[in-house]
């Protein structure tokens, strides 16, 4: 069991890795990347599209769809892939903010 002590020199010592905070900053704005593009996709459908509840839902939907059907696979790829087809991993990230057809600002 360790104690409070331990505990804090384990999770301070994080702080003095440079590549956990570039790792964590990168994180950080993906994710509050995504969350806001998010509302703000739903915000524009209503504003400028004028959609319908139905309409808002399937925009959501289909927003969610690409980090749902890739993660499996995007997960799975390292142990069957070489060292040089891992540089195509970010691909997964890349089609989850391709805007999807429909959506405000893209014609479709």
């Amino acid at each position: 069991m360790s104690t409070p002590l331990e505990s804090s020199a384990v999770s301070a010592s994080l702080w003095r890795h440079r590549d956990f905070r570039r790792y964590l900053t990168g994180q950080t704005s993906s994710v509050a990347g995504s969350s806001i593009s998010s509302m703000a996709l739903r915000v524009l459908a209503v504003l400028q599209r004028n959609a319908t509840t139905g309409q808002v839902a399937l925009v959501a939907f289909v927003g969610q769809l690409p980090p749902a059907l890739l993660a499996l696979h995007a997960g799975a790829l390292p142990r069957t892939v070489t060292s040089a087809a891992r540089k195509l991993l970010p691909v997964e990230e890349y089609a989850s903010s391709v805007p999807k057809p429909g959506s405000p600002g893209r014609p479709g």
